[in-house]
This record gives C-alpha cells, structure tokens and sequence, in this order.
C-alpha cells in the first residue's frame, strides 16, 4: 500500500509540467511590441526632418491671423545631416545644432510607442466640444510632423494635453491625449509628450566643449587692462609666455589653468537676432578677446561687447559660428576682466652686485690700531731691549 502512494505521487509531480504546457499553449499573449500601433510600420531611423508647430495667439489668446485671414502658427523646424540635428528656423536657420538626444527621446522615440489598443482609445468619435476638452481642436493642439531625407511626411500627431489633474475615474492616470489629424478618435498615451516651439528648448547652447585641456597649445588674454599670450610645443609640455606685462616674472599655472577652462567651454544664455542696421553691441572694439589655438591647427576666437541692459549678461560672437549674435553669463565675463598681470608672479629683483674693495687704503682715515694705520687691533708695541738692559 505504502509503494503505492509513493508511485502515485511521483505520477502526479511529473504530469504538472505537461498540464501547465498544454494550458498555456492556446493563450494569446500580446507583448507591448505587438500590441496595434498608431502609426504601423513607423521607423524613426528614416526620419531627417521634423516640424513642431501650433496656432500663435494673440494677447486676447485668439488665434492669430494674417492680411489673408489664414492662420498664424509658431513653428520650431529641425533637420538631420551628418547624423546631427541643426535648427532650420528662427534667426540663424542651419548655423545652429539642436540637442540630439532631445530630438530623439522626445519625438522620433515616442512616436514608435503610441499604441491603439481598446484600453488606449478614449473616445472613438468625439465631437468638437470633447476634442477642445482634451486640447485637441485647432485653437490648442500641437501638430507634430515628421518627414524623410525628401521632405515627405512620415507621420504626423495632434498633441494634446496631459492627463490627470481635472479627469477622474478611469482617465485619472498619466499620459497625453494625441490623435491623427482628420479623425475623431482620442488615445491617452502613456508617453508624457509637451511640445515647445521655443528656441530655447531645443537649441544646443554649447558653442564650445573641447574637453582635454591638453588638446590646447596656445591662448591668448586681451583686455582693457592688457594683454598676455601663452604657448607650450605639447600638451605635455609646460606653458611659456610669449608676451606678457611689464615687471611680471614666472607664470602662475593656477591662474592660467582657471583661464583655459573658461576658454576650453563657452555656452550661451540665449541668441540674438540679428538685423540689419543693427548696432554692433560693442562687439567692433570688444572689451574682451580670448583667442586659443588646439594642436589640430584650430583656432578659436571669442569676443565680449557691452552689458546688456537689465540682465547679468554680455553679448557676445565666437568664431566657429559665423554671424551668430548671443549672450554669455556675467561671472563668465568677470573671470576674464582680470588684469594679465595676475597670471604671473611679479618679478624678482636681480641682487646688487658688492662694491669692490680698495687696494691701497688711500684717503681712508686710520682704523683702529697704533696711529700708523696697521688694522691689527690686538698687537700691542714692543718693549725697546736697550732699556730692559739698564
């Protein structure tokens, strides 16, 4: 009987497999992969432009229109080339590089991911007073357009407002409410999409990052206090000053090293546009010109011009971005108003040479000693013998 049971048991511990195998074999697991998308077949590899844009609103927050009654939009345009992202629009279209990986994390990556699900569609024929509750109508959306090497459309979203906040039941979660432009129906995506079409959000504002101070082998300081220049054959080699201030002597490395870091790394605050009969913002006589050259041969140049009024800021132009007018941070623009004078130590006094001793003594007045000019304190005068005989 005991052998029995323990047959039995062993039967059963080996059929759980199999029976959990042919239970699961019919179920019809979906994976977020497979799950219907709202743009099928969407590849964001292909994609080299992208266009975000919405109805620009007057102060009355009406839609502008223009002498043709058609409507105004705020457009920001990007375009890929040499698998970087530069700014198309705005003042300088094509000089400027946009944030890579923005472009990438907050367009081209979620438009892959929105799905239409039955749990992902919201309203399945909305009427225009639901599409302007999910900011979804011409006056609020933002229409997001993305298009390959030729300018063809890929796709295009309609981005609404966030989820959450006013909604209650089952639309109180996270997400955006999007839809494809000419349909009805409302998806909540779980992407958190908000859309600029500022420049400064998509803008790169570092105009200069190079990142080994090694890499640079000659700088130069000029301002309204003076000048001082600077050398080395390597980066490995010390710096040697090829001209410096007036009674200056050793070069102070510290001091010198605190220059290269602001001139290894310029960033903007913002851009300025710049028009035609537009004043020059002192940048013709700048109060400072920081010059570095790297052992590739390239050379550098930044020049700093008048305060901007109201602001902790200068304008400003570097050379490697032509005719791009912006403006940098005050405490960068104090750091380099120091005199050149303090990147070195003041020099050292050569010592004075001795007098050289005269020889014969004469004109000198008797020294100490028997009147006759013998300097030997301590020799007293010889007895007379004659007298020690008497």
């Amino acid at each position: 009987m005991r052998l029995n049971q323990i047959l039995t048991i062993i039967f059963l511990v080996l059929l759980v497999p199999s029976v959990i195998k042919f239970a699961t074999s019919g179920l019809d697991i979906t994976t977020a992969e497979e799950l219907p998308k709202l743009f099928p077949g969407y590849n964001k590899d292909v994609v080299a432009v992208v266009e975000i844009s919405k109805p620009a609103l007057d102060e009355n927050g009406e839609i502008k229109k223009d002498q043709n009654g058609e409507t105004v939009l705020d457009v920001i345009s990007l375009a890929k080339a040499d698998n970087k992202w530069k700014v198309m629009s705005g003042a300088y279209p094509g000089k400027l590089d946009a944030r890579t990986s923005d472009v990438e994390s907050k367009v081209l990556e979620p438009l892959g991911k929105i799905e239409t699900s039955e749990t992902a569609i919201i309203v399945k024929e909305a009427d225009d007073a639901t599409l302007a509750g999910f900011e979804l109508d011409d006056k609020h959306a933002v229409t997001v357009t993305v298009g390959n090497a030729n300018r063809e459309p890929i796709a295009t979203l309609l981005v609404g407002r966030a989820a959450g906040g006013a909604d209650v039941g089952a639309n109180a979660t996270s997400g955006t409410y999007v839809r494809r432009p000419k349909e009805k129906v409302v998806v909540l995506t779980d992407e958190l999409l908000n859309y600029d079409t500022k420049l400064d959000t998509w803008v790169n504002k570092t105009l200069l990052d190079i990142a080994e101070p090694k890499d640079v082998v000659k700088l130069t300081l000029k301002n309204a206090k003076g000048e001082a220049a600077f050398e080395r054959e390597d980066g490995d080699k010390p710096w040697k000053a090829s001209k410096q201030p007036e009674g200056t002597g050793e070069i102070r490395e510290g001091e010198l090293t605190s220059i290269l870091g602001r001139a290894r790394y310029v960033t903007a605050i913002s851009f300025v546009d710049m028009q035609a009969g537009q004043v020059d913002h002192g940048l013709n006589t700048p109060k400072i010109e920081l010059t570095i050259q790297t052992k590739d041969n390239k050379t550098y140049q930044l020049r700093i011009g008048n305060e901007v009024e109201g602001k902790q800021e200068n304008y400003a132009h570097i050379s490697n971005y032509d005719q791009v007018l912006f403006t940098i941070a005050r405490y960068d623009v104090d750091a380099l108003q120091k005199d050149p004078k303090d990147l070195f130590d003041p020099k050292k006094d050569d010592p004075k040479k001795e007098e050289p001793k005269k020889e014969d003594g004469k004109g000198d007045a008797p020294t100490e000693g028997n009147g006759t000019g013998n300097t030997k304190k301590d020799e007293a005068p010889q007895d007379d013998p004659k007298k020690d005989g008497e």
